[in-house]
């Protein structure tokens, strides 16, 4: 990934300071290097309209409500319209649910997720709001129950 993908994207986000990212550490045991690295020196924040990356890790269980029975799983963000990013805390895995909480695409670690997500969302965040996340989505073959008019699964018709 390009450095000025990272910096493009960088500007929207809010670095967390040291000490927060230490008590992250301390609440989310399993949290990878490579994602406290991300917090610390990139951020959080919504990008481009259609990704909020999460200032920390949310039990998923506040996200999906009673489709949440995949430990060790917790919510890193969400596309503001029905699938969570998720982070697998044992094996460092990211996982992109769908409104039902099932699998849609699965990243072997942080630094592919993110590598790809910020190459995605670099050259949209400029042009205004679009849905970077879905195109890939739709790139991969992968359906989309939300356009299809499907209902988001419990607790997420808020986001």
């Amino acid at each position: 990934m390009s450095v000025g993908a990272i910096e493009q994207i960088s500007r929207f986000l809010t670095p967390l300071s040291q000490p927060e990212c230490e008590r992250l550490k301390h609440d989310n045991p399993g949290l990878p290097t490579a994602y406290l690295a991300w917090m610390t020196e990139r951020g959080w924040g919504a990008v481009g309209g259609n990704f909020m990356l999460y200032s920390g890790p949310t039990p998923l269980v506040e996200i999906l409500g009673g489709h949440a029975s995949v430990d060790p799983l917790v919510a890193i963000g969400d596309d503001f319209a029905g699938y969570v990013t998720t982070l697998n805390l044992t094996t460092g895995a990211v996982i992109e649910l769908d409104p039902r909480g099932e699998e849609v695409v699965r990243w072997p670690d942080f630094e592919a997720f993110i590598s790809e997500w910020a190459a995605d969302h670099a050259g949209r965040v400029t042009e205004g709001p679009r849905d970077g996340v879905r195109c890939v989505r739709r790139a991969r073959g992968v359906p989309d129950p939300v356009a299809a008019g499907e209902r988001p699964a419990a607790g997420l018709s808020r986001l």
